[in-house]
């Protein structure tokens, strides 16, 4: 994503959008997710804090997470969740359009639904590229949330061991793997 650190156009932004001084808000996670969490909220607590962004961290426990995620109450989440699928109109469906749970941003775009709904069923592959390429422009214009990380598995094995296959969603498929 095109994205760079400026903090004094982020606190023009602030001042443009009525908070001159500053704002407080929260943000919150699942406490079962503290373990990565944690940190997270730190970074992004001592970077708000930079633009006069005051931020209180807010663990909650798993039940009154997804209730919060149901009802789009959270002014600011750390949510962990992968698309099951390696496409790029696959992960825009579950998470940039309609009113789903996992819409964190509550984000409406007529053009990415347009996109959406024609990749999906697009067998040309230079075309089905195209779109893809516009969805994720559209998305990077807009940023309707940030996505900060990308968690990834490192796996260290003997030189006998053959058949480990990493899963695009992030799961490790065993089935395969032998010992030679």
């Amino acid at each position: 994503m095109p994205f760079q650190t400026d903090l004094k156009k982020a606190k023009a932004l602030l001042t443009k959008a009525g908070f001159p001084n500053g704002l407080a808000t929260t943000i919150s996670y699942n406490i079962a997710s503290a373990d990565r969490s944690d940190p997270l909220a730190a970074l992004v607590k001592e970077s708000l804090g930079k633009i006069g962004v005051d931020v209180t961290i807010n663990k909650l426990p798993d039940a009154q997470m997804s209730e919060a995620l149901a009802e789009k109450s959270l002014p600011l989440l750390i949510a962990r969740s992968s698309a099951n699928f390696p496409k790029t109109d696959y992960f825009f469906r579950i998470f940039m359009q309609g009113e789903s749970r996992w819409n964190y941003s509550s984000w409406s775009n007529s053009d990415v639904d347009s996109l959406i709904a024609n990749a999906q069923f697009e067998p040309d592959q230079a075309k089905y590229k195209s779109m893809a390429i516009d969805l994720i422009a559209l998305f990077a214009k807009e940023s309707p949330m940030i996505m900060l990380w990308q968690p990834n598995q490192d796996a260290v094995m003997a030189p006998d061991v053959s058949g480990f296959t990493y899963w695009y969603h992030r799961q490790v498929d065993y089935r395969n793997m032998n010992r030679n």
